[in-house]
């Protein structure tokens, strides 16, 4: 699965970082957009990466729920 990220996408994660963690829940799409901008690109910003440890950290401690 080949998975393509947009251009714009440091402003997405933040958003969908404040929404998995404001809601509860992040669906698997956006998990693996997350996933894929961690893995994929070293123009991260610190922010854009503590944000997406954050709702990692809350995944695996059950506050963030993955639906399908």
């Amino acid at each position: 699965m080949v998975l393509s990220v947009s251009p714009n996408w440091p402003s997405s994660i933040e958003q969908l970082a404040v929404n998995a963690i404001r809601q509860g829940v992040l669906n698997r799409r956006d998990y693996l957009k997350l996933t894929a901008a961690m893995l994929a690109s070293s123009s991260l910003t610190l922010t854009e990466r503590n944000s997406i440890n954050q709702v990692f950290d809350f995944i695996r401690s059950g506050q963030v729920h993955l639906a399908d």
